[in-house]
């Protein structure tokens, strides 16, 4: 604090010296407080993106496995579809 010549200006200034320092330390903690909360969002979402993404990637294989057995089960169907009715060059079903 500055040097004061007398009481009342010394208490004028005391007093005006710590409510800013109260005010500094309310403002740092509330920045303490908020700087907490973004970190804790950012470190939730690098926790759960890769964790549904790799979810996502097991599920879409899953269904990709399911999809090609679906496949190759019908594909007699599908020759004798596309030797009737499709492009081919005989007449008729195969024998």
């Amino acid at each position: 604090m500055p040097f004061v010549n007398n009481r009342e200006t010394f208490l004028m200034a005391r007093s005006t010296y710590l409510i800013a320092s109260a005010a500094f330390v309310v403002l740092r903690s509330l920045a303490a407080s908020i700087c907490f909360a973004c970190v804790s969002a950012l470190l939730f979402v690098l926790e759960v993106v890769p964790a549904a993404s790799a979810y996502a990637w097991r599920l879409v294989v899953t269904i990709g496995v399911a999809a090609f057995r679906l496949i190759g089960q019908l594909k007699p169907e599908y020759r004798e579809s596309y030797d009737t009715h499709g492009l081919s060059l005989f007449n008729g079903r195969p024998a």
